[in-house]
């Protein structure tokens, strides 16, 4: 019995043997097909599948895996020709090759990530190493294959090198947590990385740009990555510059240091730190050369700069301060909580931020300043301060709560200067509400000269300005500016004040049309003499259109000199119009008496059309005085008109052949139907020839030049009345008949006349009667011989003038007749002497003659 136990015994073991030798080695030779099975039901919840698996196992347990093939969503996966050492506990692999392929699946991705819990991380302490010669990934969104070898230098890290070199690694905390997080340095360029992404034509083309900057697409970037499980941080240190051209503009960025990046799982938030990040960028000068030419010397070197961490979120951002620096840290733009809100299917992106501008700029120097001007100005800045409060939503924009201030000492540029100057700035400005601004500029000790005539400057004591911009678009914005200027002055003219008030309106920045009031007091000119011609007012109504486009400029200037002196100045373009039509002369007279207290205007009018190039060049005027009459001091004219047309060229102003004519003059003689032909030339006025008729006669004027050169002249004398000169003397009792004919030579040098050899004689013979003429008689009773005058006949009557440049007048007078009464012969010859002042006020030839000759025979003088 016991002996038949034993033998079951046995036999038990050796069936149990035979069971598991069959199951083993079953297992061996199914070894593939038992794995890729264990392998599909355990990783069925991950949807996971081997679609093949060959490998084999030693005696010594090491393990030799010719490939096996994975896959799941998305990927699939190829491992060839690895080993597993049990010995020295090492997993070594020929070959790594990963496809991935994107979803095609419509469905919305969840934004949302779950953290992972790693702190309590271990590996296990007998994890084999690994090491994979090449590791190839081939991916959709990969434009080439990614390679590099992976191998793990130590248990809780592994190396990547070749396409990608980087070092993962599992660390603890050193605050005695001994929390897990998992870490990676990484070395890259920007330029393989791009390389590697698969991007459509419309996309490389929107990064052109960026993929033409070659230094900054190669400078090498090193990144550290570390991964807690909830937060995702990263530090990236680069130094780079490059070169940007945009619209003509040389841009040179220089980035040197590191920016700092944290991204919670939790909280799906992204925290970008670039306060350690030295970014400058430098303009060139062409860049600056596109803007407005400005006086101020612009900066062109800024550092970007963001002392507080960026917040980035799934739906938007937020900068707390972004700023915008010059290298001598002057000026300054800061962008202070910029808000930015990512756009949605409904919703475009949203953008805002308060928005400041501070700091100083210095003003250019004069191109050629004079050393006085250096002298006395220093070098001139600018200081401003504006804030305002920016939003765009879309292509909708606005600015609102504008305030600024510009302040400016010591301003020197294109010939004008200014103590100080100061402008404020206030209100709105929205592509969806129009605008509304307030504008206002205060300015002191104004001084300009112009180019063309820099030795005599205007000069501006104060200006106070209000411009107010208002609109519900835009496009559509209404302007009103009010302008007060106190003490204009340039060289003899001053204006006290100039008060100007203007409403308009401009369109879609391109066409302007304003209208409104001038007014002028207190103007003085300073005239020759010492005299002044005054003012009180002068009014302008003003109406201008322009369109900046076509660089088109049309306005007209209705212009009221003391509420009398009315005319017209018109614009367009280029060319400058000046209208008077039918003004009275009369209304003229309040201007008139400033400047020639005795000068009394009465009837006719004035008619003036000029045209002229805005630049003083191309002058072309027609004159037109019509039945003038004037009266100054014992002399009076009326019936005065003529008809010019006066015009300019490179010489100055010139007149051809025009004619004044003078109905009836009283200068105590008086003369009728007097014609003047004149004309100008080089801007010098001639009297080609005068006549008229004087004393029943008439006279001739040679021309003449109205300048102060030296010249010749001759005045013919021809018939006039003996008569007519008794007459208007109003001596009674003197009776005389004939008349006298001669000529004058006229020689004008420094602007003095000169007579010198004139002879005035009779045309033929003729007769003087004396007779109840007290002045004479009272004569003749001393000289008896002048009782022969009481009544002769003479024959010849003549005078030699002769006029000196003092003014002193010389009358040779010699008479050749006979006394019929008493049959005597007379020959009666008289010297006189008269200042021709006097003589013109008086004209009174013959008592002045007639005093003489008592004077004379008082004294025992000849006849």
């Amino acid at each position: 019995m016991g002996k038949l136990f034993s033998q079951k015994r046995y036999a038990i073991s050796l069936l149990s043997f035979v069971i598991l030798f069959i199951i083993a080695a079953t297992t061996y030779l199914f070894r593939n097909a038992i794995g890729i099975f264990l392998i599909d039901h355990y990783a069925r919840d991950q949807h996971v599948s081997v679609n093949c698996l060959s490998f084999d196992i030693d005696t010594q347990l090491n393990i030799e895996l010719k490939e096996v093939c994975l896959q799941a969503p998305g990927i699939r996966a190829k491992i060839e020709d690895a080993l597993f050492s049990y010995q020295k506990n090492a997993l070594y692999a020929s070959s790594l090759i990963v496809h991935h392929t994107l979803s095609k699946n419509t469905d919305k991705a969840s934004s949302s990530i779950a953290p992972i819990d790693i702190t309590s991380w271990k590996l296990p302490v007998n994890l084999p190493k690994v090491t994979i010669d090449e590791v190839t990934i081939n991916s959709d969104v990969l434009r080439e294959s990614l390679n590099f070898s992976l191998i793990q230098p130590t248990p809780d890290s592994l190396k990547f090198e070749g396409d990608i070199q980087a070092t993962l690694s599992l660390t603890t905390t050193d605050d005695g947590s001994e929390q897990s997080a998992i870490t990676a340095d990484i070395k890259w360029v920007l330029s393989e990385v791009i390389g590697f992404v698969s991007l459509n034509e419309s996309q490389l083309a929107s990064l052109n740009p960026l993929l033409n900057q070659t230094s900054f697409m190669n400078t090498q970037i090193i990144t550290n990555l570390r991964f807690d499980g909830n937060q995702l941080s990263s530090k990236h240190s680069l130094n780079t510059s490059f070169h940007y051209n945009h619209n003509s503009c040389s841009i040179q960025p220089k980035i040197d240091g590191l920016v700092v990046a944290n991204f919670s799982l939790l909280t799906q938030q992204l925290s970008l730190d670039i306060s350690a990040l030295d970014t400058r960028i430098l303009l060139g000068d062409d860049c600056l050369a596109l803007l407005p030419q400005v006086p101020i010397e612009l900066p062109n070197v800024f550092s970007l700069t963001s002392p507080t961490p960026m917040l980035v979120t799934l739906n938007g951002a937020v900068i707390p301060s972004l700023s915008f620096t010059d290298e001598n840290k002057a000026l300054a733009l800061t962008l202070i909580d910029l808000g930015i809100s990512f756009p949605k299917e409904k919703s475009p992106i949203h953008i805002e931020t308060k928005l400041e501008l501070d700091g100083e700029l210095n003003l250019n120097k004069p191109a050629k300043p004079s050393e006085r001007l250096a002298r006395q100005s220093p070098l001139s800045s600018l200081t401003l301060s504006h804030s305002g409060y920016v939003e765009a939503d879309g292509q909708d924009w606005s600015v609102s709560q504008i305030d600024g201030v510009i302040n400016v000492q010591n301003f020197t540029q294109a010939g004008l200067t200014n103590k100080t100057l100061s402008m404020n700035a206030s209100g709105s400005i929205s592509s969806q509400t129009g605008i509304t601004m307030q504008l206002t500029v205060d300015a002191n000790g104004l001084r300009y000269l112009s180019p063309e005539d820099a030795s005599v400057p205007i000069t501006i004591k104060s200006v106070q300005a209000a411009l107010t911009l208002s609109g519900k678009n835009i496009n559509e914005i209404s302007v009103i500016s009010d302008s007060t200027w106190s003490q204009i002055k340039r060289d003899t003219v001053l204006v006290n004040k100039l008060s100007n008030r203007l409403k308009g309106n401009v369109s879609n920045f391109n066409h302007l049309h304003f209208s409104g009031d001038s007014t002028l007091s207190g103007i003085a000119i300073n005239v020759p003499v010492k005299q002044y011609l005054t003012f009180s007012t002068i009014d302008v109504r003003h109406d201008i259109t322009a369109q900046r486009t076509s660089s088109t400029l049309k306005s007209q200037h209705d212009v009221s000199v003391e509420k009398s002196l009315q005319f017209t100045v018109g614009q367009s373009g280029q060319q400058i119009n000046l209208m008077m039509h039918q003004q009275s002369i009369d209304s003229l007279q309040a201007v008139a008496t400033r400047f020639l207290p005795e000068l009394i205007l009465q009837d006719g009018t004035l008619n003036i059309d000029a045209q002229m190039k805005s630049n003083g060049q191309d002058l072309l005027a027609s004159i037109e005085l019509v039945n003038a009459g004037v009266k100054y001091a014992d002399f009076s004219a009326s019936g005065i008109a003529t008809h010019a047309n006066v015009y300019s060229d490179s010489a100055g102003l010139q007149l051809d052949n025009a004619r004044l004519t003078i109905l009836n003059a009283d200068t105590g003689v008086p003369i009728s139907n007097i014609a003047l032909a004149y004309s100008i030339k080089n801007n010098s006025l001639k009297v080609d020839k005068a006549t008229g008729n004087v004393l029943g006669g008439n006279f001739i004027l040679s021309g003449f030049w109205l300048d102060n050169r030296n010249q010749n002249a001759q005045l013919t004398m021809n018939n006039i009345d003996l008569a007519k000169i008794v007459e208007l003397q109003q001596q009674s009792g003197i009776d005389v008949t004939g008349s006298v004919s001669g000529t004058l030579p006229l020689t004008i040098k420094d602007g003095k006349v000169n007579i010198d050899k004139g002879l005035l004689k009779s045309d033929s013979a003729g007769a003087l009667k004396i007779d109840g003429n007290p002045a004479f008689d009272s004569i003749a009773q001393q000289q008896t011989e002048l009782n022969y005058l009481k009544d002769l006949e003479y024959e010849k009557l003549s005078s030699k003038v002769k006029l000196n440049t003092d003014g002193l007048l010389f009358l040779d007078f010699s008479i050749l007749g006979k006394n019929p009464t008493q049959e005597q012969a007379v020959n009666f010859n008289y010297h006189h002497e008269e200042n021709i002042l006097t003589l013109m006020r008086s004209l009174r030839l013959t008592d002045s003659v007639q005093n003489q000759i008592e004077h004379k025979i008082k004294k025992g003088g000849e006849e």
